[in-house]
């Protein structure tokens, strides 16, 4: 095979006869009396085992025809200049809704040049700069969580989840499995915020994520449908089997995440303390997206990490971090700022005295 060239192989097999197509056409057929199928041999064979990486492996409960297999393989092209630029503008797209959502949050005399710089700074990290342009759906994921993150942030305000959050829900269900657990995490979020089941709650929180339920539920009968199973084969192909083992290798998997990107979380935690010291922390808005953040790291540990570099796995809960930093400097910024920015005068700097200390 090419040396850094995706490739799609399909092997039918219907009673004794196999067929093999690579890339959509006819490589090889052939009768045999059956053979085992193992996960662990998967790449292995006479002339030694794959030197390469394996994805989106899938497995029917149905023989395809030719047809099917073919239509498979032409969606299934891998990384191409089309896909390349969705992926990179999918990462734009998510710097651009961080910008707008602390906008939206700041006040009308607040300086937005960190926001700016904060939404910059997305672009600059080593999952968004080694997955941006790969191709996957991975980037685009993230913009709709982090899209509906912001929604959610502003439907916190009103105690409601609105329309937009319940179609983004819907996308992001549509885009990966994994978006339900954003579902589940808002759902909760909100009922918990109103703090009892009354009629307001089953209007504007049981309402929407009922109707968000019910496309799940159809999306999920379709699936089985197709291929006999309610989650993608794909999950059976990545996820170590040993529950202990999975554990083990998401935890070693989310460390080094966690100590890669400890500049975010040791800011966030500054932030934090300022704000709580000088009781202005917003707790609500902090709650929700320390809690996704929370979450899917749960989550990624639990199915055992990634076998890919730079932190794929965990580009959904980076913007929410970004978004936590912005809105716990805007809480703390009127309080700080006044004491410790510089003025600088005739070469000299001298420390402003804030409103308390002046005479």
């Amino acid at each position: 095979m090419p040396s850094g060239v995706w490739i799609h192989y399909v092997i039918i097999h219907a009673g004794r006869n196999y067929v093999i197509l690579r890339s959509g056409i006819l490589d090889a057929k052939f009768t045999s009396a059956g053979f085992t199928f193992m996960m662990s041999s998967v790449g292995a064979g006479s002339a030694g085992t794959l030197n390469g990486a394996l994805d989106e492996l899938r497995i029917f409960s149905r023989a395809l025809n030719e047809s099917d297999a073919r239509s498979a393989a032409s969606s299934n092209r891998g990384v191409t200049s089309r896909t390349a630029v969705m992926s990179a503008a999918s990462a734009v797209g998510v710097s651009i809704l961080i910008r707008h959502g602390l906008g939206q949050r700041q006040a009308a005399s607040g300086d937005g040049s960190l926001n700016t710089l904060l939404a910059l700074g997305l672009l600059g990290l080593p999952a968004t700069v080694y997955w941006g342009y790969s191709g996957m759906e991975h980037p685009f994921f993230t913009l709709v969580v982090t899209a509906t993150l912001v929604s959610g942030l502003a439907d916190d305000r009103r105690r409601a989840i609105s329309p937009t959050t319940a179609v983004l829900l819907t996308i992001a269900l549509a885009t990966r499995p994994e978006g339900v657990l954003l579902a589940i995490w808002i759902a909760f979020f909100f009922t918990i915020g109103y703090g009892q089941l009354d009629v307001h709650w089953l209007c504007y929180v049981a309402a929407p994520i009922g109707v968000v339920a019910t496309v799940l539920g159809l999306m999920l009968s379709l699936r089985f449908a197709y291929f006999g199973s309610f989650v993608p084969n794909t999950y059976y192909a990545k996820v170590v089997p040993n529950t202990w083992d999975r554990f083990g290798a998401g935890a070693s998997y989310l460390g080094r995440c966690l100590l890669i990107h400890a500049p975010l979380l040791l800011v966030a935690s500054l932030l934090y303390g300022v704000a709580s010291k000088r009781s202005i922390a917003p707790k609500r808005p902090t709650a929700f997206l320390a809690g996704w953040i929370s979450l899917w790291s749960v989550y990624v540990a639990s199915v055992g990490g990634d076998h890919f570099a730079m932190f794929r796995f965990f580009m959904p809960a980076l913007p929410a971090a970004i978004l936590l930093i912005g809105l716990l400097w805007e809480s703390v910024q009127p309080h700080v700022a006044p004491v410790w920015t510089p003025r600088f005068r005739g070469g000299g700097a001298r420390r402003c005295l804030s409103p308390d200390e002046r005479v």
